[in-house]
């Protein structure tokens, strides 16, 4: 992963997205996170490509053991904003497939996987205020 590291804002990242805001119907920059210049939990940047390989490594257990991912991947609570949806440790959890996202002011991202097909969709955006759930159960149909 090459292109994947702790985000400065102050720093240039060259192919860097802004992130956008909305304000009185208009885009702008979005602010700064706070957390971008804090050492942890800090923010991080990164590109699709890297997050392939991110995710190819979860896929072929390179990263943890076989015993963390079944931790991980386990069903412990349930989520009140979409009951067909469980918890584990850090992923939310569907019949068949898991989801990761996270968001900072201009920005949103989430991974969908599904682990019996081999199949990731990673999605990035430069504003913060895309439904991306509506808009990967739009395209889901097209992927499987």
């Amino acid at each position: 992963m090459h292109h994947t590291g702790p985000d400065n804002p102050r720093s240039i990242q060259f192919g860097r997205a802004y992130g956008q805001s909305m304000e009185q119907d208009n885009f702008i920059n979005a602010d700064n996170d706070k957390l971008c210049e804090v050492d942890a939990p800090r923010e991080l940047y990164s590109t699709v490509r890297d997050l392939h390989l991110w995710c190819e490594a979860l896929f072929s257990d390179r990263i943890l053991s076989r015993s963390s991912m079944d931790q991980m991947f386990t069903p412990y609570h349930s989520v009140s904003f979409d009951p067909s949806l469980k918890y584990g440790y850090g992923w939310f959890l569907g019949r068949d497939f898991r989801l990761i996202g996270g968001g900072t002011p201009g920005f949103r991202s989430e991974i969908w996987q599904y682990p019996d097909e081999n199949l990731h969709v990673i999605m990035l955006w430069n504003y913060e205020k895309v439904d991306s759930h509506k808009l990967f159960h739009t395209i889901k149909p097209y992927i499987r």
